[in-house]
């Protein structure tokens, strides 16, 4: 780990990948039920796993792409069926593939629900 908190980007080089999707999928990752109709995804906070949080801050910079929501434009990064995205203190995902009515529903029961497709 450097001074700055941040972390050397070959984190996610191709030799590196699985290791990141492995502590991408220990995460607990909360749905966003305010964003169901309009932008449906899950986020953690930077506070609840600052090592993962930081781990794929790097990545999005590094190795992301641009591209916009509605009008705004943010940095996605796609590795192990999602795209991910920070905001602030947060990082969000969304599938590659989109969610299905099933999913939506059993995640407004459980909106901490651990979801994986990869």
């Amino acid at each position: 780990m450097t001074d700055n908190n941040t972390y050397p980007s070959e984190i996610v080089r191709p030799e590196n990948e699985r290791e990141l999707i492995e502590v991408i999928l220990a995460q607990p990752w909360t749905f966003a039920k305010t964003y169901v109709e309009k932008g449906p995804h899950e986020y953690f906070l930077r506070k609840d796993n600052e090592l993962l949080y930081v781990m794929l801050v790097d990545a999005i910079r590094e190795f992301g792409r641009d591209d916009y929501y509605y009008k705004t434009k943010y940095r996605y990064l796609d590795i192990g069926g999602y795209y991910y995205w920070h905001y602030y203190t947060l990082v969000n995902r969304r599938p590659r593939t989109p969610y299905t009515p099933e999913d939506i529903e059993q995640f407004m029961i459980k909106p901490h629900l651990v979801h994986d497709r990869a």
